[in-house]
């Protein structure tokens, strides 16, 4: 990551204390169980699970998401936000102007799992994180903490927003995307209407009333795993004797085999050769990158007493953002409990804006090498039409009047078929 240089001017004057005179006191409690948020990449800090500059840095994401609609010029927005958050610049280094403190935190005890079913998370929800690690940790559900927020009166408006949207759909630790870490603050209504997530360019469906947050982030993550990789909706349903589902209805899998001219071919002469009529097409990309594609057949150096097939399907294969030194895109899909005004849950899906996806040109690579590159518009149609012609060819998208997949699933969770 490149680093800025310190700006040589001075700091700017500390806020005076009489200007910050709207003090406010919340109480925190974690909902989910936490996963990372400390020093070391997937793990929690037993000994200080929450700071305030975490804390900042996420109310500092959701501002801007909020206020993006306010400015027409980025450079605008930038100043704004640095003026109201703090910063550097060429010019001059600015303090925040919202002060946070934590207190009082206690329960949420760290938990080591290797499953993480042990811990009351949905397989699902966390899979892509714990690959490769044998041991892994949480703070589990019941975090409870102190947030003391001080601002000036005139900005208390924009940042009691931003708290709102930061609870309702954020969270602390890593995954909050997927519903880790998701947080009840007492006393603080919910974003729970569609009108006002419209009003910010993102979608909202609120499906159920649960008595516990557990049963709703469950609904949430199954509802993606089903229309993503379910068998029988998202994959054919699996053959007589066989350990695994059958192909997959999304395209993917298919364009990889075209484009690197590999496919399986059974020793009784079952093919698997590209069929699918939407290939070349990435449409899961929607969801989040890297997506990592891995084949389930025997592989290639296995001894040839062991070999049942005549030809292998493609080694692995990962799909990323296009640039130097871009690996990843955060999803713009948001699964999690929300809780509700009468003491119940809801299993929430959100989708942020967009736009950006359309100049987002991908790159399929094996290991470090590429085997080629998409631009903007070529692994998925940016045009109305074109996208809803691919859409009518990939199952779990049919019938449902979308253009991209978030839409597509939207429709599926609120649906429920």
């Amino acid at each position: 990551m490149k680093l800025r240089t310190p700006s040589n001017s001075p700091p700017s004057e500390p806020i005076p204390a009489t200007l910050n005179n709207n003090r406010r006191s919340f109480q925190v409690t974690t909902i989910t169980p936490v996963y990372g948020g400390g020093i070391t990449a997937g793990e929690p800090d037993a000994e200080m699970p929450v700071r305030a500059s975490t804390i900042r840095g996420q109310l500092r994401f959701w501002w801007r998401l909020l206020n993006r609609q306010r400015f027409s010029n980025p450079q605008n927005q930038f100043e704004a936000e640095r003026d109201i958050w703090g910063g550097m610049s060429d010019k001059q280094d600015r303090s925040s102007k919202v002060q946070i403190r934590i207190t009082s935190w206690s329960g949420g005890a760290p938990r080591r799992f290797q499953r993480a079913q042990e811990v009351g998370i949905p397989p699902y929800a966390i899979a892509v994180a714990l690959t490769g690690r044998d041991n892994n940790e949480v703070l589990t559900t019941g975090l409870n903490f102190t947030l003391m927020i001080r601002c000036p009166d005139t900005l208390w408006g924009g940042v009691e927003e931003t708290l709102r949207w930061w609870a309702s759909f954020g969270g602390l630790g890593a995954r909050t995307r997927r519903g880790l870490g998701a947080l009840q603050i007492a006393g603080l209504t919910t974003v729970s209407t569609v009108e006002e997530a419209s009003s910010k360019g993102c979608r909202l469906i609120l499906k159920g009333s649960f008595p516990q947050a557990h049963q709703a982030w469950k609904t949430a993550i199954e509802a993606l795993q089903t229309f993503r990789q379910g068998e029988g909706f998202a994959r054919r349903p699996r053959g007589p004797g066989a350990t695994v589902p059958g192909r997959s209805h999304w395209p993917e899998p298919d364009s990889i085999r075209d484009i690197t001219r590999d496919h399986r071919v059974k020793a009784d002469g079952t093919s698997f050769a590209p069929v699918h009529p939407a290939r070349i097409a990435f449409p899961r990309a929607y969801f989040g990158l890297p997506i990592l594609f891995h084949f389930k057949n025997i592989k290639r150096d296995n001894p040839p007493n062991e070999r049942r097939d005549l030809h292998f399907d493609p080694r692995d294969t990962t799909l990323v953002p296009a640039g130097e030194g871009i690996e990843r895109m955060a999803s713009p899909l948001i699964l999690k409990p929300l809780a509700l005004s009468d003491g119940q849950y809801a299993a929430c899906a959100l989708t942020l804006p967009t736009e950006h996806l359309n100049r987002l040109a991908l790159v399929l690579r094996r290991g470090d090498t590429p085997l080629q590159t998409f631009p903007a518009g070529n692994w998925w149609p940016t045009g109305a039409a074109g996208a809803r012609a691919k859409a009518a060819d990939i199952r779990p998208m049919q019938d449902r009047d979308a253009t991209d997949p978030l839409t597509a699933f939207l429709d599926y969770f609120e649906k429920g078929r």
